[in-house]
């Protein structure tokens, strides 16, 4: 996953260039690619119902999913699992503090139509009268051996910023005024996996990375931050944490799942020729999607 990551994210120091790849394949000059990662099956998540607090503060409390393959036919009788992490402000004496609560986990199957629903209203409306700085969604799909995902920031108040995860370090492209600490009393992030969430500690290695890797901060004239995790589950597919920047907290959400495509657009042109794989990334079924055409120099 570290490498997708790093052959997709092009707004980090970590990113691969199509160019390289061209290179180290002797494809320069004669050829270009273009390579997509396309789940097998597709969840789309609607929020169904709201509900605005007299602050603006805006709660998603139902969801309809559909699930359906790359070629847009619903799929019935998927197993679907889902949660939502919480982050919440506590502020006292000692400063500011961030509590993250996982949403009761929640299954279903879709019907012949493909389609699901989740209600949270009863557990999130508990919620209503606490600091929520933000929420995310992951939903789970099982169809006979065959997994999917999908994870859905809630766009609750807009403050949602998102960072890159490569390896077992966070790669942030602002400088956060603050951190609020955890229950532990530590700079805490919290990692989703299948069907809960593990609390971890992270630390700030920017000014090591700067010594030995200074393009990564660096990068584009932009003065990254670089945080390394002291743990991290086997099986994660975003990590989350929360920040002050510009006077106000935001819920960072680093995802690892795959996104974007890796090289260059598809030219409008017959002689493109197309190869499909059926491949697995970290236990979750994709098509691998190669398209490959001859490169004419004038």
């Amino acid at each position: 996953m570290d490498k997708i990551t790093r052959l997709t994210e092009t707004d980090v120091g970590t990113y691969i260039g199509a160019d390289v790849i061209k290179r180290l394949t002797n494809l320069e000059y004669h050829y270009d690619f273009n390579l997509q990662f396309i789940p097998a099956l597709n969840i789309t998540i609607i929020p169904t119902k709201t509900f605005t607090t007299s602050q603006g503060k805006v709660f998603e409390l139902a969801y309809n999913m559909t699930v359906m393959t790359h070629e847009r036919i619903r799929v019935s009788n998927v197993n679907l699992t889902g949660y939502i992490l919480t982050s919440n402000l506590i502020s006292n004496q000692s400063g500011d503090f961030v509590d993250y609560s996982l949403i009761a986990v929640k299954k279903t199957i879709t019907d012949w139509k493909g389609e699901a629903s989740f209600d949270y209203t009863n557990e999130m409306l508990s919620r209503i009268n606490m600091t929520l700085v933000g929420a995310v969604l992951l939903v789970h799909g099982n169809y006979y051996g065959m997994r999917t995902m999908a994870i859905r920031q809630s766009q609750s108040s807009q403050d949602m910023l998102s960072a890159t995860l490569v390896g077992d370090n966070l790669i942030l492209g602002v400088k956060p005024e603050q951190i609020p600490k955890g229950a532990s009393n530590l700079q805490e992030a919290v990692e989703g996996t299948l069907d809960c969430v593990a609390k971890t500690s992270f630390a700030d290695i920017t000014d090591k990375v700067n010594s030995e890797a200074p393009w990564i901060v660096n990068y584009e004239s932009k003065n990254y931050r670089v945080y390394h995790l002291s743990y991290m589950e086997p099986d994660i597919y975003f990590v989350g944490f929360v920040i002050k920047y510009l006077g106000k907290y935001w819920l960072v959400i680093a995802l690892r799942i795959p996104q974007g495509a890796i090289g260059s657009p598809i030219p409008n042109a017959p002689e493109v020729a197309d190869v499909r794989r059926l491949v697995l990334i970290d236990g979750y079924t994709y098509y691998a999607d190669l398209h490959f055409w001859a490169v004419s120099w004038s």
